[in-house]
């Protein structure tokens, strides 16, 4: 567990696509120039839970991380996942 912010979080950033970047650091449409790209480093957009081989954005993270939980949050994330 990192902050996107921190070093660990940064290591971690740097190991997503271009795609996935632009969705956790947010977009702002248009051509990117210096001003937008230097606002979207500072203002992250979406949760990220990686694993190993597989990295989870948004509500899929969400998800993942339900599914880890203890109890009947658990069954709820498992059900929610097979809702589309």
């Amino acid at each position: 567990v990192a902050a996107l912010q921190s070093r660990v979080g940064k290591v971690l950033l740097g190991r997503l696509s271009e795609e996935e970047r632009r969705v956790v650091l947010g977009s702002y449409g248009g051509k990117p120039n210096e001003d937008n790209e230097k606002r979207a480093k500072k203002e992250y957009k979406s949760i990220v839970v990686m694993e190993k081989n597989r990295t989870y954005l948004n509500s899929a993270a969400c998800l993942r991380i339900g599914r880890e939980l203890r109890g009947p949050l658990r069954y709820l994330a498992l059900l929610a996942s097979l809702l589309p």
